[in-house]
């Protein structure tokens, strides 16, 4: 998985077992090549909500197209970039500030006026924004103008000043400034990071397959992939969990015993003492390794026998499969 886990690992898998297990499930550590998101194999197992993920979905045919006519380099995505990546008005906006700081047209903030033939409000609140940010995900500012002010009379400067005036005229200015929720989402996944086109492929950083599922106008979404299992799980269910997990986990060992284990209830489980004890039958599964010697010597006597189907004697003789 490329990730150094060793004992952690260990123990988030048999507590109890550790060293027993420690050369089965160690994976040495390296830097991964791609530039995809994969879960750790503690995260997998722990079955704890993750951020390393990633979806992806051939393009359609038009939308192929579509992307090599604009003669961008590959990898470069503006509409989908607008369509797919969550976006607050806060995350494009520097500051506020009211017109009684600005009240000269003349100004060099307030030439664009003079560009636009527009008169210039006597009282205004003016909204700074980033054209980077904006602009880079296919923003304009007369669209995040009117998503935001559609109530009030608004100008807006060129792209590349970033600036949106809203003319509060008799208001109260701390009033308007209330009734905006600069917090607003305003397109997108909250849960989609970033983008990318490689090939005819799109790919997503973070996962939402609901909301991914719902854009078959962009996407074919028969060739829809995420490796995030607990949005798997709500989306295609628990049997679409096992196949990924299968893929997930790289020991062939146990490529079959972790993904049966984890669906087993019929909902997704974490594979750790805790959930483990409770199909647990036989005295291994209670040995602890520090008096592993001593436990055993104490069974002799009594004659007690272990059926050696749990998943601790499985893995403490090597026995999976089995």
């Amino acid at each position: 998985m490329s990730e150094r886990i060793g004992i952690k690992a260990g123990h988030s898998v048999l507590k109890r077992a550790t060293q027993s297990n420690l050369s089965m499930f160690h994976i040495s550590g390296g830097i991964s090549s791609s530039i995809l998101p994969r879960p750790s194999i503690v995260d997998i197992l722990d079955g704890k909500k993750y951020e390393n993920c990633y979806m992806s979905a051939r393009l359609k045919k038009e939308q192929e197209m579509a992307h090599k006519k604009t003669g961008r380099e590959m990898g470069e995505v503006y509409i989908e970039k607008k369509v797919l990546i969550g976006s607050k008005f806060s995350d494009f906006l520097l500051y506020i500030t009211k017109s009684k700081f600005l009240n000269e047209r003349n100004s060099p903030e307030n030439v664009f006026y003079n560009f636009l033939a527009t008169p210039m409000p006597e009282k205004f609140i003016r909204f700074y924004l980033d054209p980077r940010k904006f602009c880079s995900l296919g923003y304009t500012l007369e669209e995040l103008a009117l998503l935001m002010f559609s109530e009030y009379t608004y100008c807006c400067s060129p792209e590349f000043i970033g600036i949106i005036d809203v003319d509060t005229k008799d208001l109260d200015d701390t009033k308007v400034l209330e009734s905006i929720d600069l917090e607003m989402h305003i397109g997108g996944s909250e849960k989609i990071k970033h983008c990318f086109i490689k090939e005819d492929t799109l790919y997503t950083i973070g996962s939402d397959l609901e909301y991914f599922l719902s854009l078959d106008n962009h996407i074919d979404t028969t060739t829809v992939y995420s490796n995030d299992i607990h949005d798997v799980e709500k989306t295609f269910g628990i049997g679409a969990v096992r196949r990924l997990l299968i893929d997930l986990i790289d020991d062939n060992k146990y490529k079959n015993i972790i993904p049966d284990f984890m669906i087993r209830s019929g909902k997704l489980l974490p594979f750790k003492k805790s959930c483990i004890s409770l199909y647990e039958r036989g005295f291994i599964s209670e040995i602890s390794f520090e008096r592993a010697t001593k436990d055993i010597s104490e069974k002799i006597p009594s004659r007690v026998v272990d059926p050696l189907d749990s998943i601790y004697s499985k893995i403490w003789f090597n026995s999976i499969g089995s």
